[in-house]
């Protein structure tokens, strides 16, 4: 997956910690929410804005991770977030529907991260 673009080579980096994959999740929800990151780093107009798409597994699920620069002490509301993105809300939905799996966001101090955990398939039942 290539996002970057010379256009943002100053306002966008995006770095990468893939330990696991070969996981299933809804069609084009990595996108939707790689793209909410993007958009959200760029309407900040900030230097130096980080991206970061991780994913791991513990021994109920994989995560997925996908986190992204705010300014310094910005305040971010996860309802107010939900509603300004509805393509959020379903995502969360779809996680839910098609594989038991979830999605927060967890606002922190200087980044947001949205976080998806989808059950391991033996888990499943």
């Amino acid at each position: 997956m290539c996002i970057r673009d010379s256009r943002y080579d100053d306002l966008l980096h995006v770095r990468y910690d893939l330990q696991c994959n070969g996981f299933l999740i809804p069609p084009l929800s990595l996108i939707t929410l790689v793209e909410h990151a993007v958009n959200s780093v760029i309407a900040r107009n900030m230097e130096n804005g980080e991206i970061r798409i991780a994913t791991s597994q513990d021994d109920l699920c994989n995560h997925i991770s996908v986190a992204y620069s705010t300014k310094p002490g910005e305040r971010i509301d996860k309802a107010e977030l939900y509603k300004e993105n509805p393509e959020l809300q379903e995502i969360r939905g779809k996680l839910e529907q098609y594989c038991r799996g979830a999605m927060e966001i967890l606002p922190e101090s200087d980044r947001v991260v949205l976080a998806v955990y989808v059950p391991l398939r033996s888990s499943e039942g």
